[in-house]
């Protein structure tokens, strides 16, 4: 009953767009000009098509790159965390 009122794919098309995104934000995180315009324009479809691809989840589209740049920054040494650990550990 659902198929027939279009629900069912409805669903399915936005699970498969979540996941078109996510594969996208992941290869591109590193790009400083990735934004929500910009995976829309890459993924070819609208802004609102990608706010609601992630509806259910709290932080939507935003907060999923956003939390994805941050991981990616955790992982990475900062200068200064890489600069003290080569000191010397006599060095006062």
């Amino acid at each position: 009953m659902l198929d027939l009122a279009g629900l069912g794919t409805a669903m399915t098309q936005r699970e498969a767009l979540r996941e078109r995104i996510k594969q996208h934000v992941a290869q591109h995180l590193g790009d400083p000009s990735l934004t929500v315009d910009c995976i829309a324009h890459a993924l070819s479809c609208s802004r609102r098509q990608l706010y609601n691809a992630f509806a259910e989840e709290a932080d939507g589209v935003t907060g999923y790159i956003l939390r994805g740049a941050g991981s990616k920054a955790a992982a990475r040494p900062s200068t200064a965390a890489a600069a003290i650990s080569f000191r010397s550990p006599t060095w006062r």
